[in-house]
């Protein structure tokens, strides 16, 4: 009977990791669809009103979409370095969406050249970070479309083996 339970509890393990290795993929891709989405909205503002940075940032993060992640900036102007508030929000909208390393570094890059520069300069830098994010997308799209099948099929074979060996 003993021996049954655990054969049951490790094929659950291995397709539960299996499982959040595929929903991992999936967070990372809608991650960088709602960051795109972001930016866009960011882009506007900044063109269409002229708003400071710390106001047009605080109003396209309110944004139903990508409130989830970008939401909590509610900062206002001159209290400190734009850069090192972005880092922090990023860090913490970041956080659990499985971002690799370039993903990351793209998120940092994108708040360093926000208020650094006239309005025409911030929307050619939210322009080329939109493709660059884009661009994340669409390989994350396709990793989680091919990859997400298989971490789930990789975990209940592994399951499968293992609960083999331990008949």
């Amino acid at each position: 009977m003993v021996k049954w339970l655990g054969i049951i509890l490790i094929f659950t393990a291995c397709c539960y990791f299996g499982e959040i290795s595929s929903k991992n993929l999936f967070r990372r891709r809608n991650f960088l669809g709602d960051a795109t989405v972001f930016i866009g909205t960011l882009k506007s503002k900044i063109r269409f009103t002229g708003e400071e940075i710390y106001s047009a940032v605080r109003e396209s993060a309110s944004q139903p979409l990508v409130k989830k992640y970008f939401g909590d900036f509610n900062v206002v102007s001159g209290e400190d370095d734009f850069s090192e508030i972005w880092n922090d929000m990023s860090a913490e909208a970041a956080a659990g969406c499985s971002l690799t390393a370039d993903d990351l570094n793209l998120l940092y890059g994108l708040g360093r050249g926000l208020g650094a520069t006239d309005t025409e300069g911030q929307i050619d830098h939210l322009s080329m970070y939109e493709e660059f994010f884009r661009q994340s997308y669409e390989a994350a799209k396709e990793e989680a479309k091919t990859k997400g099948r298989l971490y789930r099929i990789c975990g209940v074979c592994a399951g499968a083996a293992f609960a083999l060996l331990l008949l």
